[in-house]
């Protein structure tokens, strides 16, 4: 429940900076959205509530998302978020989700779509920090 409150504040905080016309601040919304879920996840795993590997999944579904834009725009966001969350993230090998974490993830996913699919090329420059 944690990692669905954090995620879905940051996916508000994204949308209003996008609104605002704030894209530097965005990509510091976006870097909460990919740290929250992490941190959130660590904490399940701490808890045992999920496995390590479960964790690992998860992550990297939330970073697959960021698949359409990879493809419109290249990889440069991918890199630097990748480079910003990784001393967060898990390094079990990956392993399959339980259906309630994997119906909030498709569910987290469907949001981030949505602000994925509002970014233009002109604030995917500011937000892979080339502009």
């Amino acid at each position: 429940q944690g990692m669905q409150q954090r995620i879905r504040e940051a996916v508000t905080l994204i949308n209003d900076d996008l609104r605002a016309g704030q894209h530097a601040a965005a990509y510091m919304s976006l870097l909460y959205f990919f740290l929250g879920g992490s941190l959130s996840l660590a904490d399940a795993v701490r808890r045992g509530e999920i496995k390590a590997g479960q964790a690992r999944r998860a992550e990297g579904a939330l970073f697959d998302a960021l698949g359409p834009l990879t493809a419109r725009f290249g990889a440069r966001l991918e890199q630097r978020l990748r480079m910003d969350a990784v001393p967060l993230l898990q390094t079990a090998p990956p392993q399959a989700l339980p259906p309630e974490l994997q119906a909030l993830l498709d569910d987290i996913l469907a949001e981030m779509k949505t602000v994925f699919d509002a970014i233009t090329p002109e604030i995917y420059a500011v937000l892979a920090g080339g502009a």
